[in-house]
């Protein structure tokens, strides 16, 4: 008798009546939800609305969530993930143990109410999680694109532009890659370089001349779990819900500036990756740091490379690799070795589970949109650059 007070003393008549529609449940859920969904919807069918929620809203997120978040020196998103794993899978194996021991005492009463108990948890954490991202990240997806702010006629150019571009870079590359610091190795470091500090400074210093890029900005900071972000070949990631630019510290140091910059410029709202590319190249190259320009070169210069293979023949290609300084080509050489080392299937999954998201948010051609920083940068370079240096 005492044992069967033990089971029965906690269960409601009608458990999944009684937890799931439980009236503070239901509207809290119904406001989550609805709320979400409307701002989804006004912000992919009215970009006026997008624009004006990225401008006036979302950087006062970043300054009040971001600024928080700032006082540690840890990913506080990556705390965080790890800590709702773990709560779930605990909170799984209660659910279970209790749902099994109740149907063995033959009350499924018992296993219901468990089991309603979880399910209620699942879906406070999703409603939770979608109006976060939506507010932090998702509708800055459908904003005007930077180009709008930088006057860029993003066109097509033919091949001999391209070309051009890249001997532009390559002039570029060249001249920087001599003057950075560089280990006993003669591989680029950025031992002598405070690149926090200098990420932001770049993009303070952009913001000058774009002032829709001005504004607060926090340290990027380095993912504990950097080995993992290396085996499935991510450098950065931007962590909506704490609004933080995280990186990953284990890559050669090539990518350090070029990647800090990327993240950083989620955080004015500029979501799509070739955007965040191509701002991260402009802050590179208007940077006072030698080795911000250097990183900002060597990556565009990379995008270039990849764009122009198509219309040139291999012995073209050779010859314009050539080129290039043998201190670069150390470092291209540093930096391919390093992610050979880590190719194992992970990097396909993370890779296909990457392209669903960017198509999911607005971006159609999915990790392919990475390479749309070439067609930005060839612009830049046409109106900005080819015309001011009379090439």
């Amino acid at each position: 008798m005492l044992r069967n007070k033990k089971y029965v003393k906690v269960i409601p008549e009608k458990p999944f009546r009684r937890i799931l529609l439980n009236p503070f449940f239901v509207i809290f859920f119904s406001l989550m939800l609805i709320c979400s969904l409307m701002l989804n919807i006004a912000a992919r069918h009215n970009i006026l609305f997008a624009n004006w929620y990225s401008n006036y809203i979302y950087p006062n997120l970043v300054y009040v969530i971001g600024g928080t978040m700032s006082v540690f020196p840890f990913s506080v998103a990556e705390i965080l993930l790890y800590m709702l794993i773990a709560v779930t899978i605990l909170r799984f194996i209660y659910m279970l143990v209790q749902f099994i021991r109740y149907l063995i005492k033959k009350m499924p009463s018992g296993s219901c109410y468990y089991l309603a108990l979880f399910i209620r948890y699942i879906l406070v954490m999703s409603v939770i999680l979608l109006f976060g991202f939506t507010t932090t990240c998702g509708i800055n997806y459908h904003r005007f694109p930077f180009s709008h702010y930088s006057d860029l006629n993003v066109t097509t150019y033919d091949s001999d532009v391209l070309l051009e571009f890249c001997e532009y870079l390559i002039d570029n590359v060249n001249e920087t890659a001599t003057n950075v610091y560089r280990d006993d190795n003669a591989v680029f470091s950025l031992n002598n370089t405070d690149y926090t500090y200098e990420a932001k400074t770049a993009l303070e210093r952009l913001g000058m001349v774009y002032p829709v890029l001005s504004g607060f900005y926090p340290d990027a900071k380095p993912v504990i779990s950097s080995k993992f972000m290396t085996y499935s070949f991510i450098t950065g990631i931007y962590a909506p819900y704490t609004i933080e630019a995280n990186y990953n510290n284990m890559m050669p140091d090539l990518n350090i500036p070029f990647t800090i910059c990327h993240e950083l410029s989620h955080l004015r709202g500029f979501m799509r990756e070739d955007e965040a590319n191509f701002i991260a190249y402009l802050a590179c190259r208007e940077s006072s740091c030698i080795e911000f320009q250097y990183s900002g070169y060597a990556n565009a210069l990379s995008y270039a490379l990849s764009a122009i293979l198509p219309y040139i023949s291999s012995e073209e290609y050779t010859n314009l690799v050539s080129e290039i300084s043998p201190l670069t080509r150390l470092d291209y050489s540093d930096d391919s070795s390093f992610w050979n080392a880590y190719k194992t299937p992970v990097k396909a999954v993370a890779s296909s589970v990457n392209d669903s998201y960017l198509k999911a948010n607005n971006q159609y051609d999915g990790v392919l949109s990475y390479g749309r920083i070439v067609d930005l940068m060839l612009a830049d370079y046409v109106q900005n650059i080819k015309t001011t240096e009379g090439r």
